[in-house]
Formats: structure tokens, C-alpha cells, sequence
């Protein structure tokens, strides 16, 4: 009988740490969900403000022609944050911010327009090239973020009715707003995404980016034109991406 008292007791004593633990680990997950749940939230509604007071300069922006002499006099985004380059409009809205180019391609990963540090991180251009929407090949990432923010509306693209029924994006810079026409969609480990360093867009890098898209957009790009291409994560690999690859016009 005391044995069977005493193991009772040590049983108790066991579902007694046990549930300590679980409660602990449940109050603390809980927690950190409400964090991000805050981040997230408080991340999109400073978003939010910087379009309002970007809209007088994106409808400037918006009206100019290749014809006009009209330039943009003053723009606000530079007084947040002078690596502004540009904005993106694509997905019918879903995307909507404004971009940067920082020294790396580390820091605007975790760190926003503001350049406070947060896990939605900013739309940024690729360092390694030349200066945004002048070159031959314009990389832009975004983070594919849960809450459907930044880049994360790209992985519409996987499916092909979305796909052919949204074949553009749109940049605005100081020159004025410029439509990007993709003819090129596909996942890739980030490893085997075919890279351009060319002062001059080729044939056959056109044909190797038409070769891997999931789906014939009815658009080939010439030798010389520009390339804009975005990329974000997609989960189906380890380190598996999503690739947008657009022809820019009225550049």
C-alpha cells in the first residue's frame, strides 16, 4: 500500500511539471504571436502613411511624358530615407511601396523604409548593379511575408489564369511612371536563378529566362532592351524563390 501511495504521489509530482511546462510554453507562444501579430500591423499602417503623403508626388510623377520638360521639383520620400529609388505598383494593389538601395543587401532585410528594424524589412534593389532601371537588369527582392504584405501577392503568379490576366507592373521614379510587361515566371532555388551582368541585355539570356517560365506570356524582350526582375521566397524547396521577370517601358 505505501508503494502504491508513493507512486501515485511521483505521478502527481511528474503531471504537476508537466503542466508548468506546457502552460509556460503556451503563454509564451501566445506571446510571441501577439508581437508579430502587433509588428506586422504596425509595420503596414506606417505604410500606409507614407503612401498618403506620397500620393501628390507619385500623380506628378504619373503625368510626365517622354515629350514634357516638366521635372519633379521636390519629393517627399527622400526626406525619410535618402536610398529611395523608386515605387512598385503591381498585383492590383496588393503591392504597393516604395524602394530602396542600400550599401549591401543585408540591411533593408530586417530594417523598413524608416530604416527601423522590423521583420517586413523594405523593398530593396540588388547592389550588385548599377544604378536602378538603367541598366540592362533591375533585381528587386521583397519579403514573402505571412500576413500577405511586401512580396508576398508574387506567388499569385504560380497560377496561370492569374498570371495572364495581370502581365504588368508598374514603376515611378523622378522620370515619371513606367510599365513593366513580364514575360518570364518561375521557381528556382535561389542558387540557380540566372544572373546578368552584362552592360548590354543578349539574346540568349533573353531565351534562357523565357526557356524557365511555367507559362508562355506571348512576350519576348530584345537584345538591349531593360529587364526589371523580382524576386521573393517560395516554400515548395529550402530555399526556393519566386521570379518575376518584366520588359520595362518608357524608360
Amino acid at each position: 500500500m505505501d508503494w502504491y501511495i508513493n507512486n501515485v504521489m511521483e505521478n502527481k509530482g511528474i503531471f504537476r511539471i508537466i503542466s508548468i511546462i506546457l502552460g509556460a510554453a503556451i503563454i509564451v507562444t501566445s506571446a510571441c504571436l501577439i508581437f508579430f501579430i502587433y509588428e506586422y500591423r504596425a509595420s503596414e499602417d506606417r505604410y500606409e502613411e507614407i503612401r498618403l503623403e506620397a500620393i501628390p508626388y507619385r500623380e506628378d510623377a504619373a503625368s510626365l511624358t517622354e515629350e514634357s520638360e516638366d521635372t519633379i521639383t521636390y519629393n517627399p520620400l527622400y526626406d525619410i530615407n535618402s536610398d529611395y529609388i523608386g515605387w512598385i505598383e503591381a498585383c492590383e494593389g496588393e503591392i504597393d511601396y516604395p524602394m530602396v538601395r542600400g550599401e549591401d543587401n543585408e540591411f533593408y532585410l530586417k530594417h523598413d523604409f524608416d530604416g527601423n528594424r522590423a521583420s517586413c524589412g523594405c523593398i530593396f534593389a540588388d547592389c550588385e548593379y548599377g544604378i536602378p532601371f538603367e541598366g540592362a537588369l533591375t533585381v528587386l527582392y521583397g519579403h514573402n511575408m505571412r500576413d500577405g504584405s511586401m512580396f508576398h501577392s508574387l506567388l499569385n503568379y504560380k497560377d496561370r489564369e492569374y498570371c495572364l490576366s495581370h502581365p504588368f507592373f508598374y514603376i515611378t521614379t523622378d522620370e515619371g511612371r513606367m510599365e513593366v510587361q513580364i514575360f518570364s515566371v518561375f521557381k528556382s532555388d535561389y542558387a540557380d536563378i540566372p544572373f546578368y551582368q552584362g552592360e548590354i541585355l543578349s539574346d540568349a539570356y533573353i531565351s534562357e529566362l523565357k526557356g524557365l517560365s511555367m507559362y508562355d506570356m506571348g512576350v519576348i524582350p530584345e537584345a538591349g532592351d531593360k529587364l526589371v526582375m523580382l524576386i521573393t521566397c517560395e516554400y515548395s524547396t529550402s530555399d526556393g524563390r519566386m521570379v518575376i521577370c518584366g520588359e520595362l517601358h518608357g524608360d
